[in-house]
């Protein structure tokens, strides 16, 4: 069986309406199907393609997603991923699992140093001159800013935005956790660098300037904020989309910041380049540490993250013993019913058989005098002259003489 037909399959059976009794375990069990088969790159379109799928991600397996992706070092890739639960707003939810938080994190990172998150046109392959013609264009008058985003410097903005607020409003997540250890010694640090890279690569600029015009001294330590962190700002800025100072936001457009904003958003960048120099560890270099040490090799961390992963297997179980149970017992519920629908039917037919010879006589009579319509009583009429005629007849020819 390929896996053309198995995608086939899927998408026409999300066109019926059973579609909507698909189990969180099928889509976990689809995804490591594809796992086992090495076609992650294929899956992942799937995931995105998620409309006509169904399949969606759970905390497990975008974990082996996401690790499959680090390994081969397609980080945009591990963003995606990431970028799936942000859309189901795991994130806002109240188990936030510490290695979910942490390979996220660690994904939109290594996209940040590696400057993956800026997709490069495909160059033609000779020199040919491309005409290019101006055609009428409908845009999307229901575009939003964060559902309907495809760059990958989106996907890793409003990723580093989500995990700043899980820091922000529900830190108190991980303190009955082994990973607190490790994350609060850097977690002022991560708040406010996640939110402005965060607010960079998502081109907030307005909001991105309020951030940076508060950066002091102090903060500049806090953050780790040294030439190279502060150089890969400067970067990202450089490389944001821009309009006229003159021009106001369209509806079906993308929201781009103005020429001023991004100009202004340099300065302050500019500023802090040339400020106090920063003497604590640089920020990558601190998550790095945070992920290997405080959650990949914390043994406690991944016990924990172990007996989770249990815990949701023998979710997935108790939902199809339950469902299986359930149908079963609608099953024999459904045969007692025919056998009792069988058995009744016979005792009427034997009823009838019986009744019908007791009362023939008058059932033939009711069956006689039973009301009739105009036609079938003339009907009837019209057969008895014919035979009083025949009779008459008859009557008629025995009393000639021979």
């Amino acid at each position: 069986m390929s896996l053309d037909f198995v995608e086939e399959v899927i998408m026409s059976y999300m066109n019926t309406q059973a579609a909507v009794d698909v189990r969180d375990s099928t889509s976990h069990a689809f995804i490591r199907g594809y796992l086992n088969f090495r076609e992650v790159d294929r899956l992942l379109k799937l995931i995105e393609s998620r409309s006509k799928t169904g399949i969606f991600v759970d905390f497990a397996s975008a974990v082996l997603m996401m690790d499959v992706f680090l390994r081969k070092g397609e980080w945009n890739s591990a963003v995606a991923v990431s970028w799936e639960l942000c859309l189901q707003e795991y994130f806002s939810l109240e188990n936030v699992k510490p290695l979910v938080f942490a390979t996220s994190l660690f994904s939109c990172i290594k996209s940040i140093e590696n400057d993956s998150f800026l997709v490069k046109e495909s160059q033609p392959e000779d020199d040919r001159e491309i005409e290019q013609k101006l055609v009428p264009y409908v845009r999307n008058p229901n575009y939003d800013n964060f559902f309907d985003i495809k760059r990958p410097k989106l996907k890793t903005g409003y990723t580093l935005l989500h995990l700043s607020h899980v820091l922000n409003s529900r830190c108190s997540l991980f303190q009955t956790t082994p990973v607190w250890k490790s994350l609060s010694k850097h977690v002022d640090s991560f708040r406010l660098m996640m939110r402005i890279f965060g607010l960079a690569l998502s081109e907030q600029c307005d909001k991105l300037l309020v951030e940076i015009r508060k950066v002091d001294e102090s903060a500049i330590q806090l953050g780790g904020l040294d030439p190279t962190v502060v150089k890969k700002l400067i970067s990202i800025v450089d490389t944001c989309e821009t309009r006229s100072d003159d021009s106001s936001l369209k509806p079906g457009e993308p929201q781009v910041p103005s020429v001023s904003d991004v100009k202004s958003v340099q300065n302050e960048l500019l500023r802090i380049q040339g400020g106090p120099q920063c003497t604590t560890q640089n920020f990558f270099k601190v998550v790095e540490e945070f992920v290997f040490n405080g959650v990949i090799n914390n043994s406690e961390c991944m016990k924990q993250e172990l007996e989770a992963v249990s815990d949701l297997y023998d979710k997935f179980d108790e939902e199809r013993r339950k469902e299986y149970t359930e149908a079963v017992k609608m099953q024999k519920s459904e045969k007692v019913v025919e056998k009792a629908k069988e058995k009744l039917r016979q005792i009427l037919d034997r009823e009838e058989q019986i009744t019908y010879f007791q009362n023939g006589t008058k059932i033939i009579k009711d069956a006689w005098l039973a009301p009739r319509t105009r036609q079938e009583a003339r009907w009837s009429r019209l057969k008895e002259w014919k035979s009083e005629i025949s009779s008459q007849k008859e009557k008629q020819n025995d009393s000639s003489p021979v």
